[in-house]
């Protein structure tokens, strides 16, 4: 599956929908008057966690997957955004309402199950806001890569180098 949402602004307001591997046809999956972006596919494909804010305010819930249709758990509480599932998919990290970023331990199955909500950091000194996602999990679930935005005097650099290990075997061969 690949799972998209429409840009917010648009008519469709942010609806996600999924298109199937080998199929044409793009798959609705959450339509409604409210806005849902940020899906996010568990490692396992069983599970979509996604914010929306069909309660007045953004929130992060949980559906089986592609059976979007069947049930539903909120896990945020009191606000939350960007959610994103640990490699294990045992755990979802998001962020909430204050910019702090939170895991949760979720027990999927037959009965989903959301455990203990813990604040790991503050993540307002990164850019994470938007209707896309701007941070990852490390495959281990103990670090993240997050972008931090420069100082508006600041020089920036972005260096990219491709065939990286080719280069280094070439001058290793030296």
């Amino acid at each position: 599956w690949l799972v998209l949402r429409r840009v917010v602004q648009e008519a469709g307001n942010g609806d996600i929908y999924g298109l199937k591997l080998g199929d044409t046809a793009v798959v609705p999956l959450l339509t409604s008057p409210a806005r849902e972006w940020n899906p996010a596919v568990s490692p396992d494909g069983k599970w979509l966690a996604y914010s929306s804010d069909e309660s007045g305010a953004s929130e992060v819930y949980v559906r089986p997957f592609p059976d979007v249709g069947s049930a539903k758990w909120q896990v945020s509480l009191s606000g939350g955004n960007s959610p994103i599932w640990a490699r294990n998919g045992r755990e979802l990290f998001y962020l909430n309402s204050r910019q702090e970023m939170v895991s949760v331990q979720v027990t999927p199955g037959p009965a989903f199950a959301v455990g203990e909500h813990k604040v790991l950091f503050p993540a307002a000194p990164f850019n994470v806001g938007g209707g896309y996602q701007l941070y990852d999990v490390t495959p281990d679930g103990k670090r993240f890569v997050m972008v931090r935005g420069a100082a508006a005097t600041a020089e920036t650099e972005l260096v990219m180098v491709q065939n990286w290990f080719e280069e280094l075997k070439a001058r290793t061969r030296k």
